[in-house]
């Protein structure tokens, strides 16, 4: 059982030198486990000077059975660690949490917050068959803020709503590829292609982990609509809207730090699983596993 004492519940796994004091903007992203790496994965690329901590919910995850009111609680707790440790921006990369928490937050806090949203938009303009399917958790699809999107364009296109229960522990398992997941896809999936879509919106960012399975069971005719991009652009510019004067005129030397309240021994392979080993330009500073939000700090400091 992992215990809040930072002494018992936080164990260094990646050799890690002093986090330095520096002019250049820290970034932080969290999510319920590993699927906010799908958007980690970007914005690495765009933004390979920044300082990142990634914040994996490994303890709490999966967020999608949860209440709204305790994913809220949860991700106000998680926030304000990452802001002691000197984040000035954050990434809420999770639905279900963007949908519980990210109005509150930007209520709360003086700095700029990017969430998720299901790309409904960009599908409902694009589709020929003017009807389209959205693959997201019960939490996400419950949402008040979720169906006032839906509002906006269920006018204009039929769109179907199924809740993939069970693929977000599919993913955390390490069984995104196996013959069990590309059924468990397979059976989701079937009554949207059925009812002829032709996009299919992913609402969770632990889904793009299994685009070989969607695309083992969907007809060609389909295409499958991922924000991250999006998301990661709308990121940049933010970015760039607020970062120090100071950091602007000097060469910052971006690097990562993986951190989660459960077991965080597989982030980085899994990061590397899915952007390429040898495409991982920026250097991972550390991994520390059993971390409470409000040890994120101390453990930083203490490093």
């Amino acid at each position: 059982m992992l215990v809040a004492n930072l002494r018992y519940s936080m164990r260094l796994l990646w050799s890690m030198d002093m986090l330095p004091a520096s002019g250049c903007n820290r970034i932080g992203v969290l999510d319920s486990g590993v699927g906010g790496l799908t958007v980690l994965s970007p914005l690495l690329d765009a933004l390979p000077e920044a300082e990142f901590i990634y914040y994996a919910d490994g303890a709490w995850c999966p967020y999608g059975p949860r209440s709204v009111e305790e994913v809220k609680r949860r991700i106000f707790f998680i926030v304000q660690g990452m802001r002691d440790s000197g984040c000035s921006m954050i990434v809420v990369a999770c639905n279900t949490a963007t949908a519980a928490a990210i109005e509150a937050l930007r209520l709360e806090y003086d700095i700029p917050f990017v969430g998720m949203e299901p790309a409904i938009k960009p599908a409902a303009l694009g589709s020929q068959t003017k009807v389209i399917g959205v693959l997201a958790t019960r939490g996400t699809l419950m949402s008040d803020r979720f169906q006032r999107q839906l509002a906006l364009y269920n006018r204009h296109v039929e769109i179907m709503q199924v809740a993939g229960d069970g693929l977000v522990e599919l993913v955390e398992q390490g069984l995104s590829d196996t013959p069990e997941t590309r059924n468990r896809v397979q059976e989701l999936v079937e009554p949207l292609v059925a009812r002829g879509i032709d996009f299919l919106v992913l609402g969770c960012t632990h889904y793009p982990f299994l685009m070989k399975a969607f695309e083992s069971v969907l007809p060609s005719s389909v295409t499958v609509v991922n924000p991250a991009e999006a998301v990661c652009r709308q990121a940049v510019r933010v970015f760039e809207s607020i970062r120090e004067p100071y950091a602007k005129r000097v060469e910052c030397k971006g690097w990562l730090l993986l951190v989660s309240s459960g077991d965080g021994s597989g982030l980085k392979c899994k990061l590397e699983s899915y952007v390429g080993a040898s495409r991982l330009g920026i250097a991972v500073r550390g991994v520390l596993s059993g971390v409470s939000p409000e040890s994120l700090p101390t453990a930083i400091r203490s490093l």
